[in-house]
């Protein structure tokens, strides 16, 4: 069974930014991507590292998130590895 939890309204983050919020406990990343706010763990596949801090600090355009430590791009919709 999900769970829901409340990390905003609409307005505030359908801005076009990546906003790293709390979710019961767990950081997501939440995006505006295609039309639809997305959210994904904060963590970078490869590292386990944060995407929205680190030394190359967050990138978000288009829907894709590029990681700050070693810039592999994802598609926030999907998880893709672009």
């Amino acid at each position: 069974m999900s769970e829901r939890f409340k990390v905003g309204t609409v307005e505030e983050l359908s801005d076009g930014q990546l906003h790293s919020v709390d979710a019961g406990g767990t950081t997501v990343i939440v995006g505006l991507a295609g039309g639809s706010l997305c959210a994904a763990n904060n963590k970078c596949p490869h590292l386990g590292l944060s995407l929205s801090k680190g030394p190359g600090g967050a990138k978000f355009e288009d829907g894709q998130v590029t990681c700050p430590w070693h810039n592999s791009v994802f598609e926030l919709s999907t998880g893709e590895n672009l």
